[in-house]
């Protein structure tokens, strides 16, 4: 802008832009404009080939590390959604979370370890020994409640897992015999080894299979008391038992004393609508399986109970589906479940 003559603080101006002479105006203000030029500076206060430039840019960033854009926003996400659901308790969720960073490679060891704590909250023993092996196994855990928790778990799969090479070889024998025949060679093995654990845990899946409930119990009890930090098993096998004998009350008390530490317990609430079940209870069992954080779970026991309860809720078509999906699948009993459906069977707990 140039300035001609003038009194005081005003002065002549012509715009900055098109030189066009405005008028008189504040000698202090280099950079007026005229009326013309003043919307056009507004609307486009970036010069339009720097904006074009730009544009130009971005696409050809976009275009060369989208994925790994997208593929940190996903990692982001699943990381704070997986902590969040950790913090509360939510350990299905926080284990579907974790995982999926665990397949993009982008776990680190905290992660690690919340997925570890994660699978044995929800009883994923196998996955949870293998993550433990390759990811665990003799590395620092700077936060002392999550240490402690780690170890905690450990000690739950080692004794899960601690079965005598003994008892491997002779159960290895008396796996093809008859159930009254495992139960007397069971028994024969306890007398001299009173201490094996998973002998009276077989030992009393044989008798309940007999239908001597009271010495299923008995049985159970034994194994309680070798192992206590197992006690959520044995809840969950003692409230079978009850369920099966129709003994509906002492199965919830023994369900209720299920530690609740994981708020999306699917095998508790397994258990829990499988009693339902029994006592034709079918709609609330449904509904109780029927929950968001259950919808994209992937485990045979949680497809049997919901196929069945699809089954008594005469919902065909969802249990038709379910049967389809788990033909092949070993863990999933498809024959067990077609006596059931055609009625040649009654639920069998």
């Amino acid at each position: 802008m140039l300035l001609k003559k003038g009194t005081g603080n005003m002065a002549e101006q012509w715009c900055v832009s098109c030189g066009k002479y405005i008028g008189y105006g504040n000698s202090e203000n280099v950079n007026a404009q005229c009326k013309n030029c003043r919307p056009k500076d507004i609307n486009y206060p970036i010069p339009k080939w720097i904006i074009f430039s730009g544009i130009i840019l971005l696409v050809l960033v976009i275009y060369q590390y989208g994925n790994n854009f997208s593929e940190g926003l996903e990692y982001r996400r699943n990381k704070t959604l997986g902590n969040e659901a950790f913090e509360n308790g939510l350990y299905l969720t926080a284990m579907n979370r974790y995982e999926a960073l665990l397949m993009q490679d982008k776990l680190y060891m905290e992660d690690n370890a919340k997925l570890y704590i994660s699978y044995v909250e929800n009883y994923e023993y196998d996955k949870a020994i293998k993550l433990f092996d390759k990811k665990l196994a003799g590395k620092p855990i700077q936060d002392d409640e999550l240490y402690a928790k780690v170890n905690s778990c450990t000690l739950i799969l080692n004794d899960y897992f601690d079965v005598s090479q003994e008892f491997e070889i002779q159960y290895s024998k008396m796996v093809d015999k008859s159930l009254h025949d495992q139960i007397i060679a069971i028994n024969e093995f306890l007398a001299n080894n009173p201490q094996e654990y998973f002998a009276y845990q077989i030992l009393s899946n044989a008798y309940f299979e007999t239908g001597n409930y009271q010495k299923a119990i008995e049985a159970l009890e034994k194994a309680n008391k070798l192992k206590p930090k197992l006690a959520d098993n044995y809840y969950m096998s003692l409230a079978g038992i009850y369920r099966q004998m129709g003994k509906f009350e002492e199965a919830y008390s023994s369900l209720n004393k299920i530690s609740k530490e994981n708020k999306e317990n699917f095998m508790l609430t397994c258990a829990i609508a499988r009693t339902k079940i029994k006592e034709k209870k079918y709609f609330e069992a449904l509904s109780l399986l029927k929950v968001k954080a259950y919808a994209d779970i992937n485990n045979p026991y949680y497809d049997e109970t919901i196929t069945i309860a699809y089954h008594f809720n005469n919902m065909n078509t969802e249990r038709d589906k379910l049967m389809e999906k788990n033909k092949d699948n070993q863990n999933f009993d498809y024959q067990f479940l077609i006596q059931i459906f055609s009625g040649k069977s009654k639920f069998y707990n």
